[in-house]
């Protein structure tokens, strides 16, 4: 596990900075959001490992990346709700990062799919990322990828790596996910790159998700 987050972050740095890797200390600040959610308010929807994941990826940072122990945050289970992750990206992240300093935010989690209302969806459904305080009657407790687009896209940095660890991430990784009620998934459609992709055609962008669209991942101890 050690080795793939070295690797990773290796990465994050020429990926961010460009081809010659020798200008990663040409970088303003680095900031980082990492959100991990094993327990959910709903006990039959907690995950085994996302919290964990959250952790290492948090340590990786720190002890690999280069980055501050105050400019990175680790939301994890309760503190993982929608109000406080929306604070932390419009909030901190939108205060802090400035157009040259570097921002990660990272989710493991579950994920799941609502009814798009504006049209912008070829197969109808919006792919979303679910908080600790999700509510499945309610689909405005979600983070669909709309929104979750419209918080990055006031940040002020260009160099920006998302990486996602969920259900419609690029598949189903966390084997099914949550459906909401009323709302029937469709694996293999659409994904939430794809659709983040589409609302942030900005500079300096990177996405990393768990699997493909048609691809399903699993939680388990081999791993």
């Amino acid at each position: 596990m050690k080795v793939l987050f070295i690797i990773l972050l290796l990465f994050i740095n020429l990926i961010l900075v460009g081809q010659d890797y020798s200008n990663r200390y040409s970088l303003g600040e680095r900031y980082a959001l990492v959100i991990g959610i094993s327990t959910y308010k709903n006990s039959a929807n907690s995950l085994g490992f996302a919290q964990k994941d959250a952790v290492d990826f948090q340590n990786a940072l720190l002890h690999y990346g280069m980055f501050k122990k105050e400019n990175v945050r680790l939301l994890v289970n309760k503190d993982a709700s929608r109000e406080n992750i929306r604070k932390n990206i419009e909030g901190w992240l939108r205060s802090k990062a400035n157009k040259n300093d570097m921002v990660i935010i990272f989710f493991s989690g579950h994920g799941t799919q609502i009814p798009d209302t504006d049209g912008d969806e070829d197969d109808g459904l919006d792919e979303c990322l679910i908080p600790y305080d999700f509510d499945n009657q309610d689909y405005s407790s979600v983070i669909c990828d709309d929104i979750f687009a419209y918080w990055v896209r006031n940040l002020q940095s260009e160099k920006i790596l998302l990486i996602f660890d969920n259900c419609f991430s690029g598949g189903a990784a966390k084997e099914k996910g949550v459906l909401l009620s009323g709302v029937k998934g469709n694996i293999g459609k659409d994904d939430f790159i794809k659709d983040i992709s589409r609302e942030l055609p900005r500079k300096g962008t990177a996405l990393l998700a768990a699997s493909k669209a048609d691809q399903v991942s699993f939680e388990s101890n081999e791993f």
